[in-house]
């Protein structure tokens, strides 16, 4: 693979409100109850070789995905203080499913969506070698893989990226343009007939990145930059705007940088962030800039957020690529995947400063990481850009000073931060609700919540809901912002409506049907709120097996779970 350089993230970002103002700790920086890790081959289990991660992505129930450069996919659960795979159903690629996995190991993007009655998996590859295109499938407590998807009538065509409403429309950027699957109508995802879209001449249809643009327009649509490939002098460089809607070629959003490619691209609420990838000829080696475009009226408008300006010896690699960008939206910090380190900043009052921050003594919990010796220092907000730390290099088998590859990232819902390089996978953990699966079958199963919050409320508590029967349970943590484990499981009622949820243990009365019985999770930071902070979905059904069929039990029906049925 050679492309990995122009790795972005097109995740769809939600932002459930009131979200909490996430607690910063003594030198200004996001503080966090767990940085966990887990090393790409020893904890995730992936082959050894894997060049990077290339795009992040989370579930309904919150579990965070990952594609790789040669070794498929893989999912996270959060053990302890480490990271580790999520079930031992993974990775999923080549080798661990021989007959249904129908891509390269090199995959680039995965994404979540919607479709029928249940969520799926969309993950692309774009090995020129071969076995490239976009397959889809989903997880339960099973992996379950589907068809090719094909594209123009072929399935191995490169599919570099991949972004999605999450429940209408999923956006694949190829080497013929975008493609647009429409997830309302047929019985699987099939590209529009007006499909690929490409970007108006003498662009090339080439396509590196795509975001979905529907938080920010208001209609289903999407954004796009197409591929540096030498062919045209400016690829890689314009944005376009996609409303098939309208009819027409993709329009003309404008050219964030002068002389420069684009780094990455990033939907935040209903701004879209653009980060400079590499050096612009006419200005300083080291300097990048951030730049995010609103939209009004019909009208894009470009605003300048942010220079990344390193001074020698702090970072010495000037011919650095800046692979991927993410916001917290709370509280305004921009975090950033470069191919040398990965950096954070956090503003004052939306302002930040140029300069990236001598990391100090990366081993000593007692320096000031962000002290500059010289210069002003770097403990206050908006100071200026400050490099991740590891937690153990001893562990970790990287030192702090070493450089590492970081080539994609992500900000959840919960606003923590995921990190993705040729080492492994970091997370920084502040606000974090999920389940451990995004389906339970039978009756035996058992759903088990995981809750940290390093800056919890008064009277917090859990509101479980399974169909229309509701339990709560008050969330109790511990010094660091973890909370014990809460599981609960079903028991079969389709009889009496009047059945409630039993403690000790906490079991659900369930009736099975057809789109299975809907399951919701959600976090109240205090007693006095109204919203949920956090919330987790899942869905449960009854499968029982029947000779060479499958149907679901309870009331008297056949179905099979084809498409979520």
């Amino acid at each position: 693979m050679k492309h990995r350089h122009l790795i972005t993230a097109a995740l769809l970002f939600v932002l459930i409100a009131p979200v909490a103002r996430a607690a910063l700790g003594d030198f200004g920086e996001p503080k966090f109850a767990k940085n966990v890790f887990a090393e790409i081959n020893a904890d995730l289990r992936l082959p050894v070789g894997i060049s990077n991660v290339t795009k992040f992505s989370a579930d309904k129930a919150n579990n965070v995905w990952l594609s790789t450069e040669g070794g498929g996919l893989a999912a996270l659960r959060i053990e302890g203080d480490t990271l580790t795979r999520f079930s031992t159903a993974f990775p999923i690629n080549k080798s661990a499913y021989p007959d249904d996995y129908l891509l390269s190991n090199n995959t680039s993007a995965i994404v979540f969506a919607k479709f029928k009655t249940d969520e799926f998996f969309f993950f692309s590859s774009d090995d020129p070698g071969g076995n490239a295109g976009l397959q889809w499938g989903r997880y339960t407590d099973r992996v379950d893989l589907r068809p090719l998807i094909e594209l123009d009538g072929e399935t191995d065509v490169e599919v570099h990226d991949l972004a999605t409403d999450g429940s209408k429309r999923v956006w694949a950027a190829s080497e013929n343009g975008v493609y647009e699957l429409d997830l309302t109508t047929g019985e699987t995802p099939q590209p529009t007939a007006a499909s690929p879209y490409t970007a108006p001449s003498p662009e090339t249809t080439r396509t590196a990145a795509v975001v979905d643009a529907t938080p920010i327009t208001g209609v289903s649509s999407a954004i796009f930059y197409t591929w540096p490939d030498g062919t045209t002098v400016d690829g890689g460089k314009w944005l376009f705007y996609l409303d098939p809607a309208l009819g027409q070629s993709p329009q003309i959003i404008g050219k964030p940088f002068s002389n420069s490619l684009i780094g990455a691209i990033r939907v935040v609420g209903n701004e879209l962030y653009v980060v400079q990838k590499n050096a612009d000829a006419t200005e300083d080696a080291r300097k990048r800039t951030i730049v995010k475009y609103t939209f009004s009226g019909g009208e894009w408008t470009r605003n300048f957020v942010a220079d990344f300006f390193p001074d020698p010896g702090v970072y010495d690699d000037s011919g650095f690529n800046i692979n991927d960008i993410d916001v917290s939206p709370t509280d305004g910090v921009v975090w950033l995947a470069t191919t040398g380190f990965a950096f954070f900043q956090v503003p004052d009052a939306g302002v930040f400063d140029q300069r990236v921050c001598y990391p100090g003594n990366w081993e000593d919990p007692a320096d000031d990481y962000y002290d500059d010796p010289g210069a002003a220092d770097c403990t206050t907000v908006g100071s200026g850009w400050r490099h991740i730390f590891k937690r153990s290099s001893a562990i970790e088998g990287v030192s702090n000073e070493a450089f590492q590859n970081y080539g994609s990232l992500l900000v959840d819902k919960g606003e923590n931060a995921w990190l993705g390089s040729d080492v492994g996978v970091r997370g920084f953990i502040s606000r974090f609700l999920s389940l451990n699966a995004t389906r339970f079958i039978g009756i035996g199963k058992t759903a088990i919540v995981s809750l940290v919050d390093v800056d919890p409320g008064t009277g917090g508590y859990i509101k479980i809901t399974v169909a229309a029967k509701s339990a709560r349970v008050d969330a109790v943590f511990d010094a660091n912002g973890r909370m014990a484990p809460i599981n609960f499981g079903f028991t079969f009622s389709d009889v009496d409506p009047s059945v409630t949820p039993t403690p000790n243990p906490l079991l659900f009365p369930v009736t099975s049907t057809a789109e299975g019985v809907p399951i919701t999770v959600e976090y109240f930071r205090s007693e006095a709120d109204t919203v949920a902070t956090l919330t987790a979905a899942a869905t449960w059904a009854q499968i029982i097996p029947f000779e060479d069929d499958i149907f679901i039990g309870g009331p008297c029906f056949i179905k099979t779970i084809w498409l979520g049925e």
